[in-house]
């Protein structure tokens, strides 16, 4: 069957931002006020807004296992700090 492949550690918005801020050495301060985005999309909103907090249980219970189950090593691999390549070979450096 199908499983859900999310992160298995979800962050908040404001955490993830704050994350990749420090790992970029800059300042993300972007912020949309609630009421702007509930007026653009509407029903939508309330997913952007409130989230949805998926976890792949059925693959962890199985066995499945992530390369970066934390926010931080998964974001320092993307910006080529990490062990693997940014192209998903997994080759080590």
């Amino acid at each position: 069957g199908a499983y859900n492949m999310t992160a298995p550690c979800p962050v908040r918005e404001r955490v993830f931002s704050g994350q990749l801020a420090e790992l970029m050495g800059c300042r993300l301060r972007v912020r949309v006020p609630a009421c702007a985005i509930r007026w653009g999309m509407g029903e939508r909103s309330e997913l952007l807004l409130h989230g949805q907090q998926v976890v792949p249980g059925r693959w962890v219970t199985e066995g499945g296992g992530f390369l970066f189950p934390e926010l931080p090593g998964a974001l320092a691999n993307l910006l080529g700090d990490g062990p693997f390549d940014n192209h998903g070979n997994g080759m080590q450096r």
